[in-house]
């Protein structure tokens, strides 16, 4: 899709949502069938799902024009990778953004898909769209928490990490887990802790290790940081830092 068509290209995003309004209508005659306060929770919630829907496109399209100024991203600046990327993929990862916006609960993750799209457009980034595409996907999927989790886990590994090419070796990771083992105020077990590692592990942020006998427990498993782990905070951390 070339640039001329990028911001078409946001206008059926928007068309698109506001046409969900008789679909919306629809569904008021449906819940009609439900039982009781049920069927007047459920209107109400219909009632505004059209609005919802556009507030959250906007948001993410104000996060996203937000970090292209902090990226300090201009049209006549571009490298030739970027170029490209404007040319052939960007309208249509924006677009991909916008869709998925309208269709998460919570601003969090809007913010995360506003700012991954920007910075899909840096130089570092801008030659493989397919690993932007990806990220979305895996913001969609996680919650704040389960964020703050890989954080922990990036923050207390990244050093030795970088020194050994991200190559996770068992010792070290043992260590790291026995020292700083991450945790949540709302985490209520080892159990829950392991959940939120499990499903960071499928998304191939983090992966299980070995685990070292003489360093933890046999109730312990480690786990360690992956490169697209600490590329997924970089996307949604944004160009401040936050």
């Amino acid at each position: 899709m070339s640039i001329d068509n990028k911001i078409d290209a946001v206008r059926v995003v928007k068309a698109e949502t506001q046409d969900a309004s008789p679909i919306a209508e629809k569904l008021q005659k449906t819940v009609e069938y439900l039982p009781g306060p049920f069927s007047k929770l459920a209107k109400i919630a219909l009632s505004n799902a059209t609005i919802d829907r556009m507030g959250q496109v906007e948001y993410m399209l104000r996060v996203y024009g937000d970090e292209l100024k902090r990226l300090d991203i201009h049209l006549d600046r571009l490298s030739a990778a970027q170029q490209t990327h404007i040319n052939e993929y960007h309208a249509d990862l924006l677009r991909d953004a916008a869709l998925k916006a309208s269709d998460v609960r919570g601003t969090e993750r809007v913010k995360w898909l506003g700012r991954i799209v920007a910075r899909g457009l840096i130089e570092e980034h801008a030659g493989n769209p397919d690993y932007t595409e990806e990220m979305m996907q895996i913001a969609i999927a996680l919650f704040a928490e389960d964020v703050l989790i890989l954080q922990q886990i990036v923050e207390a590994q990244i050093h030795f990490l970088k020194q050994n090419n991200w190559n996770p070796m068992m010792d070290p990771v043992n260590d790291s887990w026995a020292k700083n083992r991450p945790t949540l105020p709302n985490l209520k077990s080892k159990g829950d802790l392991y959940s939120i590692c499990s499903k960071l592990e499928r998304f191939g942020l983090i992966t299980r290790v070995e685990r070292n006998n003489s360093k933890l427990t046999t109730n312990e498993t480690p786990y360690a940081a992956l490169r697209r782990g600490v590329d997924f905070l970089d996307y949604i951390r944004g160009a401040a830092g936050e």
